[in-house]
């Protein structure tokens, strides 16, 4: 009450009891006031704010990298198991077969 004496009544945080500025806002997940308050990220179990906006954004453009990597391996092999009689040592794509051949046939690619 002290506080609402000396600032605005609509700068102070209920919950925390804190000053905000403009654009903090109390997270109800963390409990706390966050400074440029953005989200609460389930995937990074915290608050995008001021603090690691710029973490957050490496995150994501990690996570689309992880996904284009993955989309055109799957399609470069598609056909991996035509790709079993081709010789191993003559390309760049086509590495050493480390399972036994069997698993490079089409009906265990095709359940897996």
């Amino acid at each position: 009450m002290d506080m609402m004496k000396i600032f605005d009544p609509v700068l102070l945080c209920a919950d925390c009891e804190v000053v905000r500025t403009d654009r903090s806002r109390h997270c109800s997940i963390c409990n706390r006031c966050v400074e440029r308050f953005d989200h609460h990220c389930p995937w990074i179990n915290n608050c995008v704010g001021i603090g690691n906006h710029g973490v957050f954004m490496s995150f994501l453009l990690a996570m689309l990298s992880l996904l284009v990597t993955t989309f055109i391996s799957i399609v470069l092999n598609f056909d991996c198991w035509e790709n079993a009689t081709i010789p191993r040592d003559s390309g760049f794509f086509f590495q050493t077969l480390y399972l036994p051949q069997s698993f490079y046939s089409r009906v265990c690619v095709e359940l897996l």
